[in-house]
């Protein structure tokens, strides 16, 4: 055989050896990732039901004077408490 024909092989073979391995790794992360879909939707709930509590505590507090808020201080830390109850259940 000559030179470039043995270098050609060679290539072939490293390039067959590399698809093997990507394959493998793709199969392994495709399995983690169907592993992990219970739990990344678990959290993505989580993010929506957090992002709620926020967007209504924001709203509440939009535009409102100081003296106010400190009037509905009461509210406030209700929302708080929501957001870290919700936070703690994760």
């Amino acid at each position: 055989m000559g030179g470039d024909q043995a270098s050609t092989i060679r290539r072939l073979a490293h390039w067959k050896c590399q698809l093997r391995t990507s394959g493998a790794e793709s199969d392994g992360k495709a399995q983690r990732y169907r592993e992990e879909a219970g739990t990344l939707a678990a959290l993505a709930d989580k993010d929506a039901v957090l992002v709620g509590q926020a967007e209504l505590l924001r709203s509440m507090l939009e535009g409102v004077a100081r003296d106010a808020m400190l009037a509905g201080r009461r509210e406030i830390e209700v929302g708080i408490a929501a957001i870290t109850a919700t936070l703690r259940k994760l």
